[in-house]
């Protein structure tokens, strides 16, 4: 029974081997790339790269750093100080900051306050929970009423994501941000302290240096799209292991959205054409998976 378990999963491995050369094979010659995929060059994304290259002759994807060569220390809006994105051996010497825009103030106020309710909510169950007399009667409380979620994510998992997905934008609003605008670089400041945002020179310097490495200097498409990653993890104590290890074990998504940002302005595109870097009307896009 052993031996024909493997042997069926060898068939099929040398099966899909035997078709994709036979793809290949018949395969158009290439063409002129419309949009370039950069992606962080986590082994998980290999699968990544290879599907969208074989689906699109006109996808281009390179693999570079998850940070995106732009290190800081960055505070989201529900973040209650700042981490450094960016590998640990680097010192990070700016922060970003993510602020709500000014007609989002008080949707974030109230996602503020009902984060913060919860909180109390889930401090509260914890203290009780452990307590000598109510501990019995929270446990089977708390049983009875996660049946319905576990049953859900046992036989139901897609219906479950949709269910809890709907329940967040109820709940929980998500209001319109922007990040830590650029400085102009005249200030001082005393050592420990970072500097708030990025100076126009530094961004254009980064996003130069980051096409550089990645050899995508010429024969731009439409579109560059720098995809940041983030992972999820049920009951499972080592969840940074799993996020972006460029990001300290965080999401690079922030990174990527500043790349996008300074990749559009104009006085930045300015500079790096002057770098011997045109890339006309590409538009830089950035998405979080």
């Amino acid at each position: 029974w052993h031996e024909a378990y493997e042997h069926h999963y060898r068939c099929e491995l040398l099966d899909a081997i035997h078709a994709n050369v036979q793809l290949n094979s018949k395969a158009p010659p290439p063409v002129q790339p419309r949009y370039h995929v950069l992606l962080c060059l986590d082994d998980r994304f290999e699968s990544s790269r290879r599907y969208l290259e074989e689906i699109s002759p006109e996808v281009e994807t390179f693999g570079g750093p998850g940070f995106f060569g732009i290190p800081f220390a960055y505070q989201g809006i529900d973040d209650p100080s700042t981490f450094p994105l960016c590998p640990v051996i680097v010192t990070p010497q700016h922060r970003i900051d993510e602020q709500p825009l000014t007609m989002q103030i008080s949707v974030a106020e109230l996602r503020k306050q009902r984060l913060q309710r919860w909180a109390k909510a889930s401090n509260l169950f914890s203290r009780a929970s452990r307590s000598l007399l109510l501990g019995l009667f929270v446990s089977i409380a708390a049983g009875i009423f996660s049946v319905i979620p576990l049953m859900l994510d046992v036989f139901a998992p897609r219906t479950a994501g949709r269910l809890r997905t709907r329940f967040r934008k109820k709940f929980l609003p998500s209001p319109k941000t922007r990040l830590t605008p650029t400085r102009k670089g005249t200030e001082t400041l005393s050592a420990g302290e970072l500097y708030m945002g990025f100076t126009v020179d530094e961004l254009a310097g980064r996003v130069t240096s980051l096409l550089e490495n990645l050899g995508l200097t010429r024969n731009f498409g439409k579109l560059i799209v720098a995809l940041g990653h983030d992972s999820s993890s049920a009951n499972n104590p080592l969840l940074a292991a799993y996020s972006c290890a460029a990001c300290g074990g965080r999401s690079g998504g922030p990174n990527a959205r500043l790349l996008a940002h300074a990749g559009n302005r104009p006085d930045i595109r300015q500079r790096i054409a002057e770098k011997g870097i045109d890339r006309k009307s590409t538009r830089l896009n950035s998405s979080h998976q």
